[in-house]
């Protein structure tokens, strides 16, 4: 499946020219929260010393009038409520002041004279002037009032004055020109840039993909011809399995049937349907097989274990009188899929009916073991070595030292191994007997 910016590359930069466009769009919001707010607090800090500065001159206007005795009687109040309305009068030569009102240190009103519209600020109005030096309130229209804390003065007073609203409203407005200018120089310069980068991107996006499906095309044309390869091998193995099995099969129905000894009548029907039972279940089995391989689909896994435990059982049906031990080994868990596990019973049933027929009560031994790369399978007898002059033709078709036998049970074993990438080969031989070993690429 391809991916969905390659499919629709435009699609993909839109919403990425959106989310930039958001989030220059809140970068704007919250700068012009914060200049608005820079106009007010400059204005405060102009009227505040302002402010100060008028009181501060009339203080010394007053000394100068000779108002108080001397410096040393400045400890005697002057009139702070007069004072305080001078003040105010002279603040109220500044065009955006409409009116003042002056408040002690708590939050009573001083009543003076310069105030426009009575009005009684908020106890949390107080308590942020207070804190950062002036609060606003903008709960009318058409003004601001302003509320400004004076700690340097003794009384520690507030002054509220009421603005218009509107000269702020125009460098507000100025503000938010500059600012509109701004971000759209900054988003253009944005989406030209992203896109392209987005260009760029895509380009290598779309060139490493076309490479990829070409590797996978690739690859899968390769898988399909291993396959065919693998179903072609593997269906002409086990094709000659069934037969080289069938023919020693159909050589003891032959022979019982020729047979003119003076056997019970009920002997031979008791051998002559346990002959068939065992063609019967060669049949199914290998059809089975057969089957599964030419549809080369991978639908179970088994463990090396439940092989071993499957050959031991088909083979206790051909030969009850001998024993399959299985050898335990971590190896046993290995899992392999069922196309392989039915070549592999196939190659076990051919091993394990050559010690069979080699030795009529012999016991048998499976093992496997494990490496990084590959599982080696070892089946071992006690049924008696290999002669010398047999060890280097043992996987020659037409080469058979049993009576009646075609000499291509170990060729075909041989054949099926190597079309599961794996080999089969002869190990040792002893008096006692030999050892087969089975490899077979690790992981299936």
């Amino acid at each position: 499946m391809k991916s969905s910016i390659v499919e629709n590359p435009w699609r993909s930069f839109v919403w990425i020219i959106l989310i930039t466009l958001g989030i220059i769009v809140s970068l704007l919001i919250i700068t012009r929260e914060r200049l608005h707010l820079q106009v007010l607090e400059a204005e405060s800090a102009l009227l505040r010393n302002s402010f100060g500065k008028a009181m501060d001159n009339l203080f010394l206007r007053e000394i100068d009038l000779g108002l108080s005795p001397s410096l040393d009687s400045l400890v005697v109040p002057f009139d702070t409520h007069n004072l305080l309305n001078l003040a105010a009068l002279e603040i109220l030569n500044f065009p955006q002041v409409q009116g003042v009102q002056a408040y002690d240190r708590n939050c009573r009103s001083l009543g003076l004279t310069t105030e426009v519209y009575p009005h009684e600020c908020s106890e949390k109005l107080f308590l942020k002037a207070k804190k950062e030096g002036w609060a606003v309130d903008e709960t009318e229209k058409e003004s601001i009032r302003m509320l400004i804390h004076l700690p340097e003065t003794k009384e520690g007073f507030f002054i509220e004055m009421q603005l218009v609203l509107k000269p702020y409203q125009e460098s507000w407005t100025r503000i938010d020109q500059t600012l509109a200018a701004q971000g759209m120089i900054l988003y253009l310069f944005a989406v030209a840039l992203l896109g392209c980068v987005f260009k760029k991107m895509t380009g290598k996006i779309k060139n490493k993909e076309k490479l990829l499906w070409e590797k996978t095309e690739l690859l899968q044309r390769a898988n399909l011809e291993l396959s065919q390869a693998y179903k072609t091998s593997g269906l002409g193995a086990l094709t000659g399995h069934l037969m080289h099995s069938l023919r020693g099969y159909l050589h003891s129905l032959q022979n019982l049937v020729r047979d003119e000894s003076e056997i019970p009548p009920e002997e031979k029907r008791h051998d002559l349907a346990l002959i068939t039972e065992k063609i019967n279940d060669l049949v199914q089995n290998a059809l089975h097989a057969i089957k599964d391989t030419e549809k080369g689909m991978i639908t179970y896994s088994l463990s090396i274990r439940e092989v071993f435990e499957v050959a031991r059982d088909n083979f206790r049906k051909v030969s009850p009188q001998s024993m399959v031990l299985i050898d335990e080994s971590p190896a046993l868990s290995e899992s392999v899929n069922n196309l392989q596990a039915n070549l592999i019973l196939a190659i076990l049933s051919n091993l394990l009916r050559n010690s069979s027929e080699a030795k009529e009560k012999t016991t048998i031994t499976l093992q496997c073991m494990g490496g990084d790369s590959d599982l080696s399978i070892d089946v071992w007898d006690d049924a008696g070595g290999i002669s010398q002059d047999l060890k280097n033709r043992l996987f020659l078709p037409l080469r058979s030292n049993k009576k009646n036998g075609a000499g291509i049970g170990l060729a075909l074993s041989k054949q099926l191994a190597e079309s599961m990438g794996g080999d089969l080969r002869f190990i040792d031989s002893e008096n006692s007997g030999c050892r087969f070993r089975l490899t077979l690429p690790s992981g299936g």
